[in-house]
């Protein structure tokens, strides 16, 4: 059998572990709705470019979705419906928070594969998606990533900036989070106008007092 059915079986295995917890497969990707429709868990996989008919590479990427555009989008990025709210790859949400992949080749159990695969969804993924079941969820989240993974993180610091106008916080705290922006576009090497392009949309998306 070719690498490529196996992978399909697999999925079918993967989705019969997940219709348990609630999630419905829609092509590629498995899906779960949280009842007041704000929320959803998506997990996707995503193969290796560089797959052949014998071997096929892949991962996952798990996020727990809402319907806020992203802050650091620019204006010409088409609109969606969902956006990724908090998650990533798969390997950053088991212990060793390495990138995670795995091979199917003629030799592989679709079985034993499909079992491991599963205990990961089960011991990692689900108990991190479970964190989400509202949008309050999901930006006390992002919040708290400001303190820790993300502090360095530019991109975030716009989300951060338009949590703080959509908060309606004082203009000293708005002033704040401008100077944050300002000081990680410099440290990680963005361009100054590109940073002040980005504040001001930002600004103007989410509303400045």
């Amino acid at each position: 059998m070719a690498a490529q059915e196996k992978f399909e079986l697999l999925m079918q295995e993967i989705e019969k572990f997940l219709s348990t917890e609630g999630f419905r497969r829609s092509g590629k990707y498995f899906r779960k709705q949280m009842p007041d429709g704000k929320v959803r868990w998506n997990i996707e996989p995503q193969k290796s470019r560089y797959n052949t008919a014998d071997e096929v590479k892949f991962t996952f990427w798990v996020h727990a979705q809402w319907k806020h555009r992203t802050a650091w989008y620019q204006d010409w990025e088409p609109k969606k419906t969902w956006y990724g709210g908090a998650g990533g790859r798969i390997g950053d949400l088991m212990p060793k928070k390495q990138d995670t992949w795995w091979e199917i080749t003629d030799k592989t159990s679709i079985e034993f594969l499909g079992e491991q695969i599963n205990a990961v969804f089960d011991s990692s993924v689900l108990p991190f998606l479970r964190q989400f079941q509202s949008e309050q969820d999901i930006k006390n989240y992002l919040r708290a990533c400001s303190n820790d993974s993300m502090r360095r993180n530019y991109p975030h610091s716009l989300t951060m900036l338009a949590f703080d106008l959509l908060e309606k916080k004082p203009q000293s705290e708005i002033e704040k989070s401008v100077e944050n922006v300002q000081r990680l576009g410099k440290i990680n090497l963005v361009s100054k106008s590109a940073v002040e392009e980005a504040i001001q949309r930002v600004l103007k998306t989410y509303g400045s007092n």
